[in-house]
């Protein structure tokens, strides 16, 4: 299911930028992190912020970002060239 205009506004945020930081990858290390691996997939990666995350917090030698949105994938996409 594509994303409404209020649902793309939330997860375009930086309240869920903060929840994904803060909360998110906090609690995923706590219960075991991710195992070692060197490719990790994110399915609803939205904007790209959590395969970034993934990628700081994990260093998996390659993420790989799904979604149903293909303008979510190209913002993904344009997010993670200008960060690499």
């Amino acid at each position: 299911m594509k994303v409404n205009m209020v649902e793309a506004m939330f997860v375009n945020s930086w309240i869920r930028r903060f929840m994904q930081k803060y909360l998110e990858v906090p609690l995923l290390t706590k219960i075991g992190g991710l195992p070692k691996t060197k490719c990790v997939a994110e399915i609803g990666c939205g904007s790209g912020y959590g395969l970034r995350l993934l990628l700081d917090f994990y260093k998996p030698n390659v993420v790989h970002g799904f979604d149903i949105d293909e303008k979510m994938l190209n913002r993904a996409s344009s997010f993670l060239a200008k960060e690499i």
